[in-house]
């Protein structure tokens, strides 16, 4: 379901003396909302898990023609900009070993900040031990420390970094020891790696084709202290169902530049991917089942894909009155529906109304309909459905809040009004198969 809250500006109120809702040939729909003066706001219905997780990538590339797609998406050779919003995690700073700070820093992407942050480990003397767990600020960005006991950790010789859920609540390692690396319910990313004194590889996957794009192409980065591309090839994995398939040959490893770029195609039907940096001449297996092992690398990169959602009804308000405004005309358009099913489905506006005389407040949700007292609305031609929300005048066209809820016909929606008192919107919208709610002030 989708949430937006838009502000709209107060435009003084017309006092008028009749109530009408006039008829309105419906508009076609556009990226904003339309007002009944003739005005328009920008559309904003976009859902708080894309805002704020998508990550722009602009970077020069080799020469990886052969395994990319042909022009425009690329063009070889040249400054090109990407658009990922694939989940990822990506370690900026990583502590030397024998660092006695352990200060880590890096970013997550294309996830809801809200909801997700970082977790750190280590391994010392083949014991795994929770060391990190962090929020990311609302640019992505996380800081942390993998040093808790200066007499142990800066000598761990393995690090694991996890983006998942901050409520996923994993094995602390403590007191009983983790023996292998603990499974985060959620996870959507994580690095892992190797160091010594000389040694401190980094993965960066910086571009990943869509699910089910032909060539599935994945692009990153392989860098750090110690890692020359003389002596390290790359293995890129895509898991197809149980299955880890090599996008190589496995005595043919992907190469990367001088500058550390590599590039390489999977199968399109990858729903995760698992870049590994091994040795030149190390054989990685062809394909392989279950959880990565660690031995098969110096360093992986683990990204779970988006996969695409399935279609459904979706509504959007395309018009709504002004503040004060008699006439009351609001109007949304539901799209994903093919019309032959128009029928099986009905809208149902609802309106927020001060029902106490000022100076008190008593604010109360209403439904409202052109068809009292049926409560839905049916979706007219074109897919807009309509009603006057302006049917009592003392508190009617004064609304501070509109929502309007599409469900399957004959579902039982809140028949919020003065013999019900529905508490929010949320309420309301829970019965809903997608929603559009505003907030007017």
């Amino acid at each position: 379901m989708v949430t937006r809250f838009l502000t709209i500006l107060v435009i003084a109120a017309i006092s008028l003396i009749f109530v009408s809702c006039p008829l309105n040939v419906p508009s076609a729909p556009s990226s904003g909302l339309s007002m009944a003066d003739g005005s328009s706001l920008p559309s904003g219905k976009e859902s708080a898990e894309d805002s704020g997780s998508e990550e722009l990538e602009e970077f020069i590339l080799a020469d990886f023609s052969s395994c990319l797609p042909s022009s425009p998406m690329i063009v070889p050779n040249a400054c090109v900009t990407y658009y990922n919003s694939e989940p990822g995690i990506d370690v900026d700073v990583i502590p030397a070993e024998g660092d006695l700070f352990g200060l880590v820093e890096g970013r997550i992407l294309g996830v809801d900040l809200s909801c997700f942050g970082v977790y750190g480990y280590i391994e010392y003397q083949h014991v795994w031990y929770s060391k990190l767990f962090t929020p990311a600020n609302t640019a992505g960005e996380w800081i942390g420390t993998v040093v808790t006991n200066r007499q142990y950790d800066p000598f761990a010789s393995r690090l694991w970094f996890v983006a998942a859920p901050l409520d996923a609540d994993p094995d602390p390692c403590w007191p009983e020891l983790c023996l292998e690396r603990p499974e985060i319910d959620g996870a959507l990313a994580f690095l892992y790696l190797e160091r010594s004194s000389s040694f401190r590889p980094n993965i960066i996957l910086d571009y990943l084709s869509p699910y089910g794009d032909e060539p599935n192409v994945v692009i990153g980065s392989s860098f750090g202290d110690g890692v020359d591309n003389a002596l390290y090839r790359m293995g890129i994995y895509g898991r197809v169902e149980d299955q880890w398939l090599l996008g190589s040959a496995p005595g043919d490893l992907t190469p990367f530049d001088a500058n550390g770029r590599w590039c390489e195609v999977v199968s399109p039907d990858s729903t995760e991917i698992l870049a590994c940096l091994a040795l030149a001449d190390q054989e990685l297996p062809s394909s392989f089942l279950g959880v990565p092992d660690e031995e098969m690398a110096k360093a992986m990169a683990w990204v779970k894909k988006e996969l695409p959602q399935p279609s459904g009804p979706e509504i959007t308000l395309t018009q709504i009155p002004p503040y004060g405004d008699t006439t009351g005309f609001v109007q949304a358009h539901v799209s994903g529906i093919d019309p032959l099913d128009y029928d099986e489905y009905q809208v149902v506006f609802y309106i927020r109304i001060n029902v106490a005389q000022p100076p008190w407040e008593y604010w109360r949700w209403q439904w409202k309909s052109d068809n009292w007292p049926e409560m839905e609305t049916a979706i007219g031609p074109g897919g807009f459905a309509s009603c006057c929300t302006a049917q009592y005048l003392p508190t009617d066209p004064y609304f501070d809040e509109v929502l309007v809820i599409i469900v399957e016909a004959g579902t039982q929606v809140p028949e919020c009004g003065d013999s019900l008192d529905c508490p929010s919107w949320h309420s309301i919208a829970d019965v809903a198969i997608d929603y559009d709610h505003i907030v007017r002030i």
